[in-house]
């Protein structure tokens, strides 16, 4: 017998909700793992190569092509630097798409050490986000109730199936591509998605 849940998706992040607890995320810092952008637009907002309204960024194209084997050796020449003054940090995912920035797990090593780092403009900490119970907001899309009826964590999942309804991600947020970051690594997911839209 199927079951049939109340639903009003207000975001991708009910999808996210779901898999943990009626609750929504809350962030906390994560010292252990730093975002470092570069200077230099990523692709989507580089004046040459950013789409028309409504388009996506041809990545056949020669201009595109060459601006992204630039940001590839700023990333390289970064990560050279990394392991000569802080051997210990490692890179562990590259962006050039939405953001020009790698991440890092920096086993130790500061956040002023990656800033000395050739072209780098910011360095960060991640945001981990953990489910809070304390959101107003879940008793007007009866969040609760769905989860209660769907059994609750005793049996969470069991016979549902799920589609995912991608609304994008707003990147002036920089915890949106930290969150899409932290997702995949909890799924045990590395590197980025291979899907480009």
């Amino acid at each position: 017998m199927k079951k049939l849940f109340p639903a009003s998706i207000t975001s991708g992040a009910i999808l996210v909700l779901s898999l943990y607890s009626p609750t929504v995320l809350q962030a906390q810092v994560d010292n252990t793992s730093a975002i470092v952008q570069f200077s230099g637009d990523p692709l989507s907002t580089y004046v040459q190569t950013k789409p028309p309204q409504g388009k996506k960024i041809d990545f056949s194209s020669v201009t595109v092509r060459s601006y992204r084997a630039q940001l590839t050796s700023v990333r390289n020449n970064f990560k050279a630097w990394l392991s000569v003054n802080a051997p210990g940090a490692q890179v562990t995912g590259q962006f050039d798409i939405a953001l020009n920035a790698v991440s890092v797990t920096l086993n130790g090593t500061s956040l002023a050490t990656l800033l000395q780092g050739p072209g780098v403009s910011s360095a960060d900490y991640e945001n981990l986000y953990y489910p809070t119970t304390n959101d107003p907001d879940l008793g007007l899309i009866e969040a609760i109730a769905a989860w209660q009826q769907g059994g609750g964590a005793a049996h969470a999942g069991e016979g549902v199936k799920v589609a995912f309804i991608d609304t994008g991600i707003d990147l002036i947020i920089r915890a949106s591509m930290t969150l899409v970051i932290h997702s995949r690594r909890s799924l045990g997911i590395t590197g980025l998605p291979t899907t480009r839209s």
